[in-house]
């Protein structure tokens, strides 16, 4: 926030991140939207003060009186959806009577935990969340303090981004973690059955080949594109002829930009700007930090995609367009100056695109997916990790056989990949409904995953393809994502003619080193001992 300006028009110019920072700084307290009942009851009682139909004094004891009466009816309103309030202002599930201390970055396992609960009454705990969304590395500093803590609050379950995974899954940092194997798990087994694939097991062991961690989903990077332009152009809508004409997984740049000239011909862009493409460039710590012997290195592959995407631009064949803006949306609607082929996007961000009026669902079945040319994950989350120090470590593999390698209809692979976890009249369908990109090959193999919105495809055969052949990871966490933006933006600067490519470049260079500086300052201020690759 203080080394980044975000000025908007509508507000004269002003750069508002100088104050949201002072606003983060010293908050004196939080405005709630939910659970608001008592504070408009007494806002109620203060407009009949203030327009003189009560006095100060009766209005205050009105409220009293209202909150006394009501508090008992409170809590049993709580207690019916399984929840209980405590003096602290935090929400415990009524499951059980056991505690399960979960610091996790992903939010999403908390309600996957929840309805594991839901499912086995043998698992009585209260599910503790610990995350803060002010500050990510105050996370991963309680995490480090409290990995042998004697206190309530000691590590049950963690989970960090993949940017920490080095440390935590192959440094110093791993002798914490409990083995898979120590939680009872049948691995090597469970593995073979799930169809895991070697490389998810490999970045999930510790540096004695242990399996300490597996995510449950994939996060993989797709090609989406209209049905209707490939029909037009090329004669055929079929992913698989698709995913041939444009090089999909070829980890080659040929065939996507001889796609491109034929698009143009047609009067069409390829993907509408620059962030559209750079889902396929692996931004991971070791792509992002390349080292020779007196200096960090660009990655190569950095380099190569600012010139395709230069080329790109000056050929037409994309028009530049802001990710997530208006005008982006209208080009993906074909409502743009010419209409859009295609873009690269997580896999899960499909679903909310589809749901919402403004982006995509008016084009909902005309849209199809592939693999990109260069195969890329989300590099969110490392995976389910235990604390080989937690005093509930024992009752915990069964939680993590279920999130991670259960394959049967009940098991969480399943249920995610075909729909079956959340009923679609629960609000919590809206977060954890539709057809996920599992880690279980077994599950992708034999499932058929079709979706309405993407023309009735079967998206299991794309998921698995890219599952099992990943070459790299986009980070959206900490230290890699930073530096990638920095990297993007200079790229942005050279695109639109702003900087020639020798100053972008070096502009780059300086911004890496002053945030390789920050961070490791930051991460010595919160006492994390980590240090980037």
């Amino acid at each position: 926030m203080k080394n980044t300006i975000n000025s908007d028009a509508f507000l004269g110019g002003q750069n508002i991140n100088t104050v949201i920072h002072n606003a983060h700084l010293t908050p004196a307290g939080k405005h709630n939207i939910y659970g608001i009942d008592l504070f408009s009851c007494l806002y109620g009682w203060t407009k009949e003060y203030l327009r003189g139909d009560i006095d100060k004094k009766a209005a205050v004891a009105e409220y009293r009186r209202y909150a006394r009466e009501n508090e008992s009816t409170l809590r049993d309103i709580f207690e019916k959806e399984g929840l209980s309030y405590s003096a602290d202002g935090r929400l415990y599930s009524l499951v059980g009577t056991r505690e399960l201390n979960v610091y996790t970055y992903d939010r999403m396992l908390i309600d996957l935990i929840s309805e594991y609960a839901e499912r086995h009454p043998e698992f009585n705990y209260k599910v503790n969340q610990y995350y803060s969304a002010e500050d990510e590395l105050y996370t991963l500093q309680m995490i480090n303090e409290r990995m042998q803590s004697g206190s309530k609050d000691i590590v049950d379950i963690y989970c960090v981004p993949d940017v920490y995974s080095r440390e935590v899954i192959k440094g110093e940092f791993s002798r914490h973690a409990c083995t898979y194997r120590e939680l009872g798990i049948d691995v090597d087994a469970a593995l073979k059955k799930a169809d895991i694939p070697q490389h998810v097991i490999d970045a999930g062991s510790n540096p004695d080949g242990e399996l300490i961690a597996l995510p449950y989903v994939t996060g993989a990077n797709v090609f989406m594109y209209r049905r209707s332009i490939a029909r037009d152009v090329w004669g055929t809508d079929d992913p698989d002829k698709i995913a041939g004409i444009i090089g999909a997984g070829a980890d080659k740049w040929d065939r996507f930009l001889e796609a491109a000239q034929t698009l143009k011909e047609h009067g069409c862009y390829m993907v509408p700007g620059l962030t559209d493409l750079s889902f396929m460039i692996d931004s991971s710590p070791a792509a992002s930090f390349m080292k020779s012997d007196d200096e960090r290195e660009i990655n190569p592959k950095w380099l190569e995609f600012m010139d395709v995407s230069k080329s790109m631009l000056d050929r037409g064949y994309m028009k530049g367009t802001q990710y997530w803006s208006e005008e982006w949306s209208k080009a993906l609607n074909g409502k743009g100056d010419k209409p859009v082929f295609g873009f690269v996007i997580p896999y899960e961000y499909i679903s909310f695109l589809s749901k919402d009026d403004n982006y995509l669902k008016s084009t909902a079945g005309d849209w199809a997916i592939c693999l990109p040319p260069f195969k890329t994950s989300m590099g969110n989350f490392t995976g389910i990790l235990v604390n080989k120090d937690s005093p509930n470590k024992d009752a915990l593999g069964p939680l993590i056989e279920w999130l991670t390698l259960d394959i049967s209809e009940t098991g969480l692979q399943y249920s995610l990949a075909n729909d079956t976890l959340i009923d679609k009249n629960r609000r919590e369908y809206e977060y954890l409904g539709g057809k996920w990109p599992v880690t279980s090959g077994t599950i992708l193999k034999n499932t058929d995953s079709s979706i309405d919105f993407l023309g009735g495809q079967n998206i299991d055969p794309v998921l698995y393809d890219a599952l099992i052949k990943q070459k790299g990871k986009h980070n959206y966490w900490s230290s890699g994502s930073s530096v990638f933006s920095r990297w993007l933006e200079q790229m942005n600067a050279y695109l639109t003619g702003e900087k020639d490519r020798e100053t972008a470049v070096a502009d780059y260079k300086k911004a890496e080193n002053k945030m390789i500086i920050s961070f490791n300052e930051r991460l010595k201020e919160h006492g994390i001992s980590f240090r980037l690759p």
